[in-house]
């Protein structure tokens, strides 16, 4: 009868260690799925931020490209308006140029007409 209680007891005591031992398998897995878990919600986040920022490049992009057309357009533009422009005023010189010697021509002659009734009337 002692030997069966001594048995038992060894019995009982290996069995209380396997348990033991399967307890804590358990709450290592339990961590490792916590882990993977955290993990796995993690790169779930990191995808999504990735796509939202080459969303947010492709915009960038886009956007970019544009500016750089309408850039190019008020350019060709600007350089359009100072080519009219320096037209403008080498007309607007030519044209004061011409008035001008008009108008020498008319003093001349007014003066003429003055001397020629000065020397008639004499």
């Amino acid at each position: 009868q002692r030997q069966g209680e001594e048995q038992r007891k060894a019995h009982s005591s290996a069995l209380d260690d396997h348990r033991s031992r399967l307890l804590e398998k358990e709450r290592h897995a339990g961590k490792l799925e916590g882990k993977l878990s955290a993990l796995t919600s993690e790169a779930d986040m990191l995808r999504s931020r990735l796509r939202e920022l080459e969303e947010q490049a492709h915009k960038a992009q886009v956007l970019a490209e544009e500016k750089q057309h309408e850039n190019a357009q008020l350019e060709r533009e600007l350089s359009a308006i100072q080519a009219e422009t320096e037209a403008t005023r080498m007309r607007a010189e030519a044209d004061d140029h011409s008035h001008a010697e008009q108008a020498t021509r008319e003093l001349d002659m007014e003066q003429q007409e003055m001397l020629d009734r000065r020397v008639q009337a004499k």
